[in-house]
């Protein structure tokens, strides 16, 4: 499940539940009462996954900037000597 979905589905449940929480609470059926805990579980559930998908994608982020830069500094110093060779005076 990837971070757009997770997102459909967290709005899709936020929409259930604020219809439960709109009925007053002294009208709400015991099974309406269930749904909305069970509503509650289900989006924190899904807020923690989201959580972690995000959380994932920022370290592999930085850890591609590290490469990109590692690979700069590697290509820096390899045609470093190119660049002498090249400017050498005709």
């Amino acid at each position: 499940m990837d971070d757009i979905q997770l997102c459909k589905d967290i709005m899709d449940l936020k929409q259930e539940l604020q219809n439960l929480v709109a009925i007053p609470e002294k009208e709400k059926t015991k099974l309406q009462k269930q749904r909305e805990d069970e509503l509650i579980q289900k989006i924190h559930k899904l807020v923690q996954k989201r959580d972690f998908l995000v959380d994932d994608a920022e370290v592999e982020r930085l850890r591609e900037q590290e490469e990109d830069k590692e690979m700069a500094d590697f290509l820096r110093i390899k045609l470093k000597p190119l660049d002498k060779v090249t400017k050498s005076p005709a």
